[in-house]
């Protein structure tokens, strides 16, 4: 008799991901979307006016075999400024599938804000992963910030971090490739064949949503 197939489960080649970038006003969340989906820099300070919606294509190294070779992710940029944020916290976050948390190496204070960033987005997309960006490097030559406290961020939230700069695009790709394996190890531990799973939202759907499904006040 022969031995029985141990079944697999079959992944697309490709999945979509809406990325939300969260952190204060001013820390580059901007601009690490414009270094990695635009490969540029603009010295220019210019603030997010409401919400920026990008989108690059992520090729991870080879994952197992079955899995996901390309990741489409939809990055969602937001206006740090906490009214902003509260008015907008449901239609910003909902359908989040991984966040990329963002602060500024000269301003400490920014890394204490990071916490409830991440649990208001993780209050409503659920326990998504996070990759926390530690950027501006490039004005802190001799490197030096609150790496004990950007630790405990890190290892409260589980998620890793990175040193980055928009400018000189040190460990852009890097942060966001590391989100992109995230992504996939999340989807390989998803339900298996026969139980609910959700499907990852479109552009198209998501832009929609923000507009038919307005953040409900108080």
């Amino acid at each position: 008799m022969a031995p029985r197939a141990e079944h697999t489960m079959a992944f697309p080649a490709s999945i979509k991901a809406k990325v939300c970038l969260v952190g204060e006003i001013a820390v580059g969340k901007t601009s690490l979307v414009r270094r990695f989906s635009l490969g540029s820099f603009d010295e220019r300070y210019s603030t997010t006016l409401g919400i920026s919606v990008s989108k690059k294509v992520v090729e991870p190294p080879i994952p197992p075999s079955g899995s996901p070779r390309r990741v489409e992710m939809i990055l969602f940029d937001v206006m740090g400024q906490r009214r902003l944020r509260e008015l907008l916290v449901e239609s910003y976050f909902k359908g989040a599938q991984a966040l990329l948390a963002v602060w500024d190496v000269l301003r400490p204070e920014t890394l204490r804000e990071l916490p409830s960033w991440i649990a208001m987005a993780r209050e409503v997309a659920g326990p998504v992963p996070v990759v926390i960006a530690s950027n501006k490097v490039d004005l802190s030559p001799d490197r030096t910030f609150e790496t004990a406290a950007l630790e405990d961020v890190a290892r409260e939230s589980g998620g890793g971090w990175f040193t980055t700069s928009a400018k000189t695009g040190e460990n852009v790709e890097a942060a966001f490739q590391r989100l992109a394996e995230e992504l996939i190890r999340r989807l390989e531990s998803s339900p298996q064949p026969g139980q609910e799973a959700v499907s990852s939202p479109t552009l198209k759907s998501i832009a929609r949503g923000l507009v038919e499904d307005p953040p409900k006040r108080s």
